[in-house]
């Protein structure tokens, strides 16, 4: 018995090692099929740079943040990165539930950096995915890049059509160190905790100080408008509620925050078939060293390029060549100055008339028979008549 104990404690001692090895290498596998670079699990940041735009992610909590890099090189938040940038996050409400999209029970988050930018995606399961493309964008064709982009699509992976409605919840930064927290596009200081309900005229509001400015861009474009603006203190915009419950008679302060402002964007129910997708679509522009954010621009309808005034020609009119209907008269007269090559002889003055068909063709009809007299010719008369005769034609051409 002695033996075979030994014999059985020395198997163990073999096949335990090649459990450990057997799931290593499982591991790795598991590893190498991860082609896309979404990263889930990892607690270290990502962090994506372009112009003066810095992004910046947490993939295991879906967390984001964005600053802008001054002429100095200092980084200044435009949305709160604090508590590693969770402040900042969207909710996605399904029938009647809601999910806020990050690092919670039924949520699955992960990030992967490219080129472009920073995309985030979230998966509930049996319920919906939602990636979140935060991209680099610029303002005008000349500028440096300044303005992030957030695409979202929000896929059905229920099994039935559901009514979804998303939101987006921003710790807005640069207004907290300014006299007012929000300026709206017509440049109004919002004072109080405000509601916006008919944003293709609002357009777009801002949040600024001396240094720095973020402007949230909700209509223009490819802009998805949204149903809601709800501008308050960061506590009211982040209760929880769907929509927040916010008092126009309050500041952007509570008991439990001095001084703290959000932005809480809110977009239309939306039905969607099982498999099938939406997109919500929104930007958001940024500017350092007391410049204003050009974000607007890039949607702004161009102003119509001014006609040429060309002035229309002078006319002089001239009454259709007809018949007299009484004898001619110097009444009218037209001064003519001949000193063109087809006029020979200056004639001073040619009445209205003179211009008439009746006569023209008396006129004519003198000069043919002068020529054609058998007395000897006049030829004085007879060019004196040819210059009465070129001077009108010079009129009638003119």
């Amino acid at each position: 018995m002695k033996k075979i104990f030994i014999a059985l404690t020395g198997l163990f001692l073999v096949v335990l090692p090649s459990v450990h090895a057997a799931e290593k290498d499982g591991q790795e596998a598991e590893k190498k099929k991860n082609y896309t670079g979404w990263i889930g699990e990892t607690d270290k940041a990502i962090v994506n740079s372009r112009g003066i735009i810095s992004l910046y992610s947490k993939p295991n909590l879906g967390s984001f943040s964005i600053s802008a890099e001054n002429y100095d090189g200092r980084l200044l938040p435009l949305l709160s990165g604090s508590n590693e940038g969770t402040s900042n996050y969207f909710e996605l409400k399904s029938g009647k539930s809601v999910y806020r999209l990050g690092e919670f029970s039924r949520v699955k988050p992960s990030a992967v950096k490219n080129d472009d930018g920073i995309n985030l995606r979230y998966e509930i399961p049996n319920v919906a995915e939602v990636s979140v493309f935060l991209q680099f964008w610029k303002s005008s064709e000349s500028s440096d890049t300044d303005m992030v982009k957030f695409t979202a699509d929000i896929k059905n992976t229920g099994k039935k059509s559901a009514q979804m409605s998303f939101k987006a919840v921003l710790d807005t930064v640069a207004g907290e160190s300014d006299r007012y927290h929000f300026y709206t596009s017509e440049n109004q200081p919002v004072r109080t905790e405000t509601v916006f309900r008919n944003l293709n005229s609002t357009g777009w509001i801002v949040s600024r100080n001396a240094d720095s400015a973020l402007q949230l861009i909700l209509s223009g474009g490819d802009v998805t408008v949204p149903e809601a603006l709800i501008l308050a203190g960061y506590t009211t915009v982040s209760s929880g509620r769907w929509e927040p419950a916010v008092n126009s008679a309050r500041a952007f302060d509570s008991i439990l925050s001095y001084n703290n402002s959000g932005a809480a964007v809110i977009w239309p129910q939306m039905r969607i078939d099982s498999g099938k997708s939406e997109r919500i679509v929104f930007y958001i522009a940024a500017a350092t060293d007391g410049a204003s954010p050009a974000g607007h621009l890039l949607f702004s309808e161009p102003e119509p390029e001014p006609v040429p005034q060309t002035a229309e020609p002078v006319r002089e009119t001239i009454p259709a060549v007809q018949p007299a209907a009484e004898p001619s008269s110097p009444e009218n007269p037209v001064t003519v100055i001949s000193s063109g090559p087809d006029v020979k002889f200056e004639v001073k003055e040619i009445s209205r008339d003179q211009l008439s068909y009746e006569y023209i063709q008396n006129l004519l009809n003198r000069i043919a028979a002068l020529e054609n007299s058998d007395d000897s010719l006049d030829r004085d008369e007879i060019l004196e008549l040819n210059a009465e005769l070129d001077a009108i034609l010079e009129i009638l051409r003119q």
